[in-house]
């Protein structure tokens, strides 16, 4: 993870950037994916982007 430092509306933000492997069920997934994470996520904060999926065996 990469840590960044945002400008956000004359506040400073502290914010992590990477890649991350979450293994769950598919609705939760689903979920997360629609509506963020994460305590600023209104703010398009806690994006998260499908990269890759495959299924588990």
């Amino acid at each position: 993870m990469k840590k960044a430092v945002v400008l956000f509306y004359g506040l400073y933000i502290d914010a992590s950037l990477g890649v991350i492997i979450i293994n769950a069920d598919n609705s939760l997934l689903n979920e997360m994916l629609i509506s963020s994470v994460g305590s600023k996520n209104a703010s398009g904060f806690g994006l998260l982007q499908l990269i890759d999926s495959w299924e588990m065996i």
